[in-house]
């Protein structure tokens, strides 16, 4: 469990105070040109007016898996052969066919 003293000031106040006294202003900010690349940061931003920003829901990722279909079962990117008889692939196989 993490207890914080109370009695001190928040951190990131202090330090964007600090930074207002030494003569920072605040540019503009677009988050759309923010990059998406890192995803090592979540969570709320906040401006040197005080301003909290939220982050902008990323867009989820595309991925492709390759499903190949053989005589005797079928192989999903270039993993081991299932076996279209196998009872653990059913549930898949129904899903599978339903979607196309």
């Amino acid at each position: 469990m993490l207890v914080q003293d109370p009695t001190k000031d928040n951190d990131v106040d202090s330090i964007f105070d600090q930074a207002r006294e030494l003569g920072a202003t605040e540019g503009p900010f677009d988050p759309s040109s923010a990059s998406s690349s890192s995803r090592s940061f979540a969570g709320t931003g906040r401006l040197l007016s005080g301003e909290t920003v939220q982050p902008t829901p990323a867009q989820p990722e595309t991925v492709v898996h390759n499903i190949i279909f053989w005589s005797n079962g079928f192989t999903i990117n270039d993993g081991p052969l299932r076996r279209l008889d196998d009872p653990e692939n059913a549930s898949f196989l129904e899903v599978m066919s339903m979607e196309a």
